[in-house]
């Protein structure tokens, strides 16, 4: 192993190319890391319905795609509001 640090593969703005999430599930504690907010506030999010998630056991899990979808939504209102 180098000694570099690695980039974890849910990162989703990095410095070395284009805006890339690897990983199909992330944790509320990655989906929070990747939107730059609060982990109480993904959990808030995820009570609203706002994001989707899905359970695997006891653990709750966000597909990417969700992200993704609610990040467009949120480009969406703002469209909306200028208009």
């Amino acid at each position: 192993m180098t000694g570099a640090a690695q980039k974890p593969a849910w990162r989703v703005a990095s410095e070395e190319g284009p805006t890339n999430v690897d990983k199909l599930l992330l944790t509320p504690e990655e989906a929070a890391q990747t939107l730059s907010i609060g982990r109480s506030k993904v959990y808030e999010l995820l009570r609203a319905g706002a994001i989707a998630s899905v359970r695997i056991g006891a653990s709750r899990r966000i597909p990417a795609e969700a992200l993704r979808a609610y990040i467009g939504g949120l480009a969406g209102l703002e469209a909306q509001a200028a208009v």
